[in-house]
Protein backbone atom coordinates (compact mmCIF):
# COMPACT_ATOMS: atom_id res chain seq x y z
CA UNK A 1 0.00 0.00 0.00
CA UNK A 2 2.80 2.21 0.83
CA UNK A 3 4.55 1.37 -2.27
CA UNK A 4 1.47 2.36 -4.36
CA UNK A 5 0.73 5.89 -2.87
CA UNK A 6 4.80 6.71 -2.92
CA UNK A 7 4.17 5.52 -7.09
CA UNK A 8 1.19 8.01 -7.40
CA UNK A 9 3.06 11.14 -5.58
CA UNK A 10 5.80 10.19 -7.55
CA UNK A 11 4.22 10.54 -10.84
CA UNK A 12 1.80 13.63 -9.42
CA UNK A 13 5.36 15.47 -9.03
CA UNK A 14 6.52 14.14 -11.84
CA UNK A 15 3.71 15.29 -14.01
CA UNK A 16 3.17 18.88 -12.09
CA UNK A 17 6.49 20.11 -12.97
CA UNK A 18 6.26 18.95 -16.24
CA UNK A 19 2.91 20.83 -16.04
CA UNK A 20 4.45 24.06 -14.38
CA UNK A 21 6.50 24.51 -17.89
CA UNK A 22 3.35 25.08 -19.82
CA UNK A 23 0.00 26.54 -20.19
CA UNK A 24 -1.84 25.43 -17.66
CA UNK A 25 -4.92 28.19 -17.21
CA UNK A 26 -7.11 29.25 -20.30
CA UNK A 27 -9.16 26.68 -22.72
CA UNK A 28 -8.19 24.10 -25.27
CA UNK A 29 -10.31 23.46 -28.49
CA UNK A 30 -9.61 20.11 -29.62
CA UNK A 31 -12.91 19.43 -31.66
CA UNK A 32 -16.36 19.59 -31.29
CA UNK A 33 -18.38 23.12 -31.21
CA UNK A 34 -17.51 25.32 -28.04
CA UNK A 35 -19.03 28.59 -26.56
CA UNK A 36 -16.51 30.64 -24.87
CA UNK A 37 -17.20 32.84 -21.94
CA UNK A 38 -15.25 34.92 -20.29
CA UNK A 39 -11.61 32.84 -20.20
CA UNK A 40 -9.12 33.36 -17.61
CA UNK A 41 -5.40 33.00 -19.14
CA UNK A 42 -5.15 31.87 -23.09
CA UNK A 43 -7.12 29.94 -25.79
CA UNK A 44 -5.40 27.62 -28.29
CA UNK A 45 -7.81 26.61 -30.85
CA UNK A 46 -6.43 22.88 -32.68
CA UNK A 47 -9.45 22.15 -34.01
CA UNK A 48 -13.49 22.54 -33.84
CA UNK A 49 -15.69 25.48 -34.19
CA UNK A 50 -15.93 27.89 -31.27
CA UNK A 51 -18.00 31.42 -30.34
CA UNK A 52 -17.20 33.46 -28.30
CA UNK A 53 -20.43 35.84 -28.22
CA UNK A 54 -20.65 39.65 -26.84
CA UNK A 55 -20.08 39.03 -23.28
CA UNK A 56 -17.12 36.66 -23.71
CA UNK A 57 -13.48 37.93 -22.50
CA UNK A 58 -10.60 36.29 -22.81
CA UNK A 59 -7.85 37.54 -20.70
CA UNK A 60 -4.52 36.14 -22.21
CA UNK A 61 -3.89 36.01 -25.93
CA UNK A 62 -5.43 33.73 -28.91
CA UNK A 63 -3.31 31.35 -30.74
CA UNK A 64 -4.97 29.56 -33.89
CA UNK A 65 -3.82 26.55 -35.65
CA UNK A 66 -6.94 24.89 -37.45
CA UNK A 67 -10.80 25.20 -36.50
CA UNK A 68 -12.73 28.44 -36.84
CA UNK A 69 -13.43 30.60 -34.08
CA UNK A 70 -16.26 33.72 -34.36
CA UNK A 71 -15.39 36.40 -32.22
CA UNK A 72 -17.75 39.00 -31.07
CA UNK A 73 -16.27 39.72 -27.47
CA UNK A 74 -12.72 41.19 -26.17
CA UNK A 75 -9.45 39.67 -26.07
CA UNK A 76 -7.05 41.81 -23.82
CA UNK A 77 -3.78 40.36 -25.65
CA UNK A 78 -2.76 39.23 -29.40
CA UNK A 79 -4.81 36.74 -31.29
CA UNK A 80 -2.11 34.62 -33.76
CA UNK A 81 -3.59 33.41 -36.85
CA UNK A 82 -1.61 30.17 -38.30
CA UNK A 83 -4.42 28.37 -39.57
CA UNK A 84 -8.02 27.68 -39.73
CA UNK A 85 -11.03 30.75 -40.13
CA UNK A 86 -11.33 33.72 -37.84
CA UNK A 87 -14.52 35.75 -37.97
CA UNK A 88 -14.90 39.32 -36.35
CA UNK A 89 -18.24 40.37 -35.61
CA UNK A 90 -19.04 44.30 -35.29
CA UNK A 91 -18.58 44.40 -31.38
CA UNK A 92 -15.02 41.97 -31.85
CA UNK A 93 -12.62 43.74 -29.26
CA UNK A 94 -8.85 42.77 -29.36
CA UNK A 95 -6.53 44.80 -27.11
CA UNK A 96 -3.23 43.79 -28.80
CA UNK A 97 -2.47 43.17 -32.85
CA UNK A 98 -3.61 40.15 -35.11
CA UNK A 99 -0.33 38.36 -36.67
CA UNK A 100 -1.36 36.67 -39.52
CA UNK A 101 1.08 33.52 -40.65
CA UNK A 102 -1.76 31.49 -42.25
CA UNK A 103 -5.70 30.97 -42.23
CA UNK A 104 -8.45 32.70 -43.26
CA UNK A 105 -8.90 35.73 -41.59
CA UNK A 106 -12.42 37.94 -42.17
CA UNK A 107 -13.41 41.01 -40.11
CA UNK A 108 -16.48 43.47 -39.34
CA UNK A 109 -16.03 47.38 -40.44
CA UNK A 110 -17.03 47.68 -36.94
CA UNK A 111 -14.65 45.62 -35.46
CA UNK A 112 -12.07 47.10 -33.14
CA UNK A 113 -8.24 45.81 -33.31
CA UNK A 114 -5.85 48.30 -31.20
CA UNK A 115 -2.72 46.75 -32.50
CA UNK A 116 -3.75 47.21 -36.10
CA UNK A 117 -3.38 43.23 -38.46
CA UNK A 118 -0.17 42.24 -39.38
CA UNK A 119 1.90 39.12 -41.40
CA UNK A 120 4.71 38.75 -39.27
CA UNK A 121 6.16 34.91 -39.12
CA UNK A 122 8.56 36.16 -36.09
CA UNK A 123 5.79 37.19 -34.51
CA UNK A 124 3.78 34.48 -35.12
CA UNK A 125 6.32 31.71 -33.57
CA UNK A 126 6.47 33.93 -30.25
CA UNK A 127 2.71 32.59 -30.06
CA UNK A 128 3.99 28.90 -29.30
CA UNK A 129 5.97 30.36 -26.36
CA UNK A 130 4.99 33.95 -25.37
CA UNK A 131 7.32 35.69 -23.21
CA UNK A 132 6.24 35.44 -19.33
CA UNK A 133 6.50 38.77 -17.00
CA UNK A 134 8.40 38.76 -14.40
CA UNK A 135 6.41 37.75 -12.00
CA UNK A 136 5.17 34.78 -13.88
CA UNK A 137 8.41 33.96 -14.48
CA UNK A 138 9.51 33.52 -10.30
CA UNK A 139 5.85 31.53 -9.55
CA UNK A 140 6.43 29.12 -12.34
CA UNK A 141 10.43 29.12 -10.72
CA UNK A 142 8.82 28.64 -7.38
CA UNK A 143 6.36 25.79 -8.24
CA UNK A 144 8.60 24.14 -10.34
CA UNK A 145 11.04 24.27 -7.54
CA UNK A 146 8.66 22.66 -5.03
CA UNK A 147 7.38 19.97 -7.51
CA UNK A 148 11.09 19.11 -8.18
CA UNK A 149 11.76 18.87 -4.57
CA UNK A 150 8.78 16.31 -3.66
CA UNK A 151 9.81 14.67 -6.63
CA UNK A 152 13.19 13.86 -5.63
CA UNK A 153 12.52 13.01 -2.13
CA UNK A 154 9.59 10.56 -3.52
CA UNK A 155 12.36 8.78 -6.08
CA UNK A 156 15.00 8.66 -3.14
CA UNK A 157 12.75 7.06 -1.17
CA UNK A 158 11.05 4.56 -3.05
CA UNK A 159 13.09 3.89 -6.30
CA UNK A 160 16.89 5.03 -4.99
CA UNK A 161 18.58 2.40 -7.69
CA UNK A 162 16.23 3.95 -10.26
CA UNK A 163 17.99 7.35 -10.04
CA UNK A 164 21.46 6.52 -9.24
CA UNK A 165 21.64 4.24 -12.50
CA UNK A 166 20.55 7.14 -14.18
CA UNK A 167 22.78 9.55 -12.69
CA UNK A 168 25.66 6.96 -13.27
CA UNK A 169 24.51 6.51 -16.90
CA UNK A 170 24.74 10.68 -17.28
CA UNK A 171 28.31 10.64 -15.07
CA UNK A 172 29.99 7.59 -17.01
CA UNK A 173 28.57 8.12 -20.52
CA UNK A 174 27.75 11.86 -21.29
CA UNK A 175 28.49 11.56 -24.80
CA UNK A 176 26.20 8.72 -25.11
CA UNK A 177 23.27 10.14 -23.33
CA UNK A 178 23.55 12.94 -25.55
CA UNK A 179 23.36 11.68 -28.63
CA UNK A 180 20.65 8.94 -27.52
CA UNK A 181 18.44 12.00 -25.96
CA UNK A 182 18.62 13.59 -29.12
CA UNK A 183 17.51 10.97 -31.16
CA UNK A 184 14.74 9.71 -28.85
CA UNK A 185 13.95 13.32 -29.08
CA UNK A 186 13.49 14.09 -32.49
CA UNK A 187 11.90 10.90 -33.52
CA UNK A 188 9.23 10.80 -30.34
CA UNK A 189 8.64 14.20 -31.37
CA UNK A 190 7.93 13.49 -35.51
CA UNK A 191 5.76 10.75 -34.57
CA UNK A 192 3.44 12.94 -31.31
CA UNK A 193 3.27 15.36 -33.67
CA UNK A 194 2.07 13.40 -36.85
CA UNK A 195 -0.04 11.90 -34.42
CA UNK A 196 -1.44 15.01 -33.51
CA UNK A 197 -3.15 16.02 -36.88
CA UNK A 198 -5.15 13.44 -36.35
CA UNK A 199 -8.24 13.16 -34.72
CA UNK A 200 -8.55 9.58 -33.30
CA UNK A 201 -4.89 9.24 -31.87
CA UNK A 202 -4.72 13.38 -30.30
CA UNK A 203 -5.45 11.56 -26.87
CA UNK A 204 -2.45 9.41 -27.31
CA UNK A 205 -0.08 12.33 -28.72
CA UNK A 206 -0.88 14.14 -25.58
CA UNK A 207 0.29 10.93 -23.48
CA UNK A 208 3.39 10.95 -24.95
CA UNK A 209 4.16 14.38 -24.36
CA UNK A 210 3.34 13.69 -21.07
CA UNK A 211 5.36 10.98 -20.72
CA UNK A 212 8.37 12.84 -22.55
CA UNK A 213 8.09 15.60 -19.82
CA UNK A 214 8.04 13.07 -17.19
CA UNK A 215 10.98 10.98 -18.41
CA UNK A 216 13.04 14.62 -18.41
CA UNK A 217 12.16 15.19 -15.27
CA UNK A 218 13.37 11.84 -14.33
CA UNK A 219 16.53 12.63 -15.66
CA UNK A 220 16.67 16.04 -13.95
CA UNK A 221 16.48 14.05 -10.79
CA UNK A 222 19.91 12.10 -11.18
CA UNK A 223 21.02 15.29 -12.12
CA UNK A 224 20.20 16.83 -8.86
CA UNK A 225 21.37 13.59 -7.11
CA UNK A 226 25.03 14.06 -8.82
CA UNK A 227 25.01 17.87 -7.56
CA UNK A 228 24.02 16.69 -4.12
CA UNK A 229 26.86 14.33 -4.07
CA UNK A 230 29.38 16.62 -5.63
CA UNK A 231 27.95 19.49 -3.00
CA UNK A 232 28.70 16.75 -0.24
CA UNK A 233 32.38 15.61 -1.17
CA UNK A 234 33.05 19.76 -0.83
CA UNK A 235 31.81 19.56 2.25
CA UNK A 236 28.97 22.00 1.79
CA UNK A 237 26.44 19.44 1.63
CA UNK A 238 24.32 17.21 3.80
CA UNK A 239 25.45 13.73 4.55
CA UNK A 240 22.37 12.17 4.33
CA UNK A 241 21.15 10.59 0.60
CA UNK A 242 17.87 12.11 0.79
CA UNK A 243 18.89 15.45 1.96
CA UNK A 244 21.27 15.28 -1.20
CA UNK A 245 19.14 14.78 -3.23
CA UNK A 246 16.63 17.74 -2.51
CA UNK A 247 19.39 19.97 -1.90
CA UNK A 248 20.84 19.32 -5.52
CA UNK A 249 17.40 19.33 -7.20
CA UNK A 250 17.12 22.72 -5.85
CA UNK A 251 20.67 23.68 -6.88
CA UNK A 252 20.38 22.32 -9.93
CA UNK A 253 17.33 23.87 -10.70
CA UNK A 254 18.79 27.23 -9.73
CA UNK A 255 21.08 26.46 -11.90
CA UNK A 256 18.90 25.67 -15.22
CA UNK A 257 17.41 28.91 -14.47
CA UNK A 258 20.01 31.04 -14.68
CA UNK A 259 22.10 29.58 -17.35
CA UNK A 260 19.15 29.73 -19.41
CA UNK A 261 19.25 33.47 -18.55
CA UNK A 262 22.42 34.13 -20.20
CA UNK A 263 21.85 35.46 -23.79
CA UNK A 264 22.68 33.39 -26.53
CA UNK A 265 24.07 30.31 -25.38
CA UNK A 266 21.60 30.00 -22.35
CA UNK A 267 19.07 27.93 -24.22
CA UNK A 268 21.69 25.97 -25.97
CA UNK A 269 23.42 24.71 -22.41
CA UNK A 270 19.62 24.10 -21.03
CA UNK A 271 18.39 21.91 -23.77
CA UNK A 272 21.73 19.97 -23.97
CA UNK A 273 21.02 19.15 -20.19
CA UNK A 274 17.32 18.27 -20.94
CA UNK A 275 18.52 16.18 -23.92
CA UNK A 276 21.05 14.51 -21.73
CA UNK A 277 18.44 14.04 -19.00
CA UNK A 278 16.30 12.42 -21.50
CA UNK A 279 18.97 10.15 -23.10
CA UNK A 280 19.86 8.67 -19.20
CA UNK A 281 16.15 7.75 -19.12
CA UNK A 282 16.19 5.76 -22.28
CA UNK A 283 19.37 3.98 -21.92
CA UNK A 284 18.43 2.82 -18.01
CA UNK A 285 14.69 2.31 -18.96
CA UNK A 286 13.73 4.86 -15.99
CA UNK A 287 16.38 3.73 -14.19
CA UNK A 288 15.45 -0.13 -14.20
CA UNK A 289 18.98 -1.16 -15.11
CA UNK A 290 22.23 0.03 -16.03
CA UNK A 291 23.53 1.63 -19.21
CA UNK A 292 26.53 -0.76 -19.95
CA UNK A 293 28.30 0.23 -23.38
CA UNK A 294 28.89 -3.04 -25.77
CA UNK A 295 32.32 -3.37 -25.59
CA UNK A 296 32.76 -4.87 -28.77
CA UNK A 297 31.18 -2.43 -30.75
CA UNK A 298 33.41 0.16 -29.14
CA UNK A 299 36.61 -1.89 -29.66
CA UNK A 300 35.02 -2.18 -33.63
CA UNK A 301 34.82 1.44 -33.60
CA UNK A 302 38.42 2.12 -32.37
CA UNK A 303 39.78 -0.35 -35.22
CA UNK A 304 37.32 1.48 -37.79
CA UNK A 305 39.04 4.98 -36.60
Amino acid sequence: MTRAVAFVSLALALSGVAWAQGLHRGALLLSGEHRLGPTEGHVLVVGGTGVADADARIDGVVVMLEGALTLDGTVAGDVFLMGGTLALGDEARVGGRIVVAGGELSASEAATVAGGVTRDLQLAAEAVRPTPTPAQRAARFLVQTLLLVLAAFVAVLLVPRATERTAEAIARHPVVTVAMGALAGLIGLVLLVAMAFTVVLIPAALIGFVLFGVATVFGWLAFGRLVGRALHRRGVGPHGVRAQAVVGAVVFVVMLHAVAAVPWIGAPLSLLASVMALGAVVLTGFGSRRFVPDRGALEGAREDA
